[in-house]
């Protein structure tokens, strides 16, 4: 299991969402919107954000568990079925899209709500066209019951 590579990777992450977010504060300022940023948007922030990698972090060890390798873009070998994949078949994308909203709501820009969004229709339309389709074809009627089983966000 490479710790240090999910590490790095997951704060590359939230450096990179960070300073997307705060480039928003200037498409703020040019439609002259004041930033909502106060005490209660940056705790529930750090809550969620907090939630967020906590949720990707056990993912991705359940993954490396699970005998799939993380961060890979070779085919996996298997599916994993267990939690927090036991009730989500996307919990990796849930947290980015956690992490995405807790990083708006820590800067505080109206406009940087866009970006939990995109988040989320990218990770959607990537899902369902793509990773589910050759899932279906690699294992079968395995993800098909899979699919029956486990809701694919919540």
């Amino acid at each position: 299991m490479n710790i240090i590579k999910l590490v790095l990777y997951e704060f590359i992450v939230i450096v990179f969402i960070f300073l997307f977010a705060w480039a928003f504060t200037f498409l703020d300022a040019i439609f002259l919107l004041k930033s909502f940023q106060a005490e209660w948007s940056i705790i529930t922030g750090i809550a969620i954000l907090l939630l967020g990698v906590t949720l990707r972090f056990w993912a991705a060890l359940i993954f490396y568990t699970g005998g799939i390798e993380f961060l890979a873009l070779a085919a996996q070998q298997n599916i994993v079925k267990k939690a927090p994949f036991s009730f989500s078949r996307n919990p990796l994308m849930i947290s980015n899209i956690l992490i995405a909203l807790a990083i708006v709501l820590i800067v505080g820009s109206i406009t940087g709500f866009v970006i939990p969004l995109i988040v989320f229709m990218v990770s959607h339309l990537w899902v369902v066209f793509y990773e589910e389709k050759n899932l279906e074809k690699k294992f079968g009627k395995e993800y098909l019951d899979y699919k029956k089983e486990v809701r694919r966000w919540l």
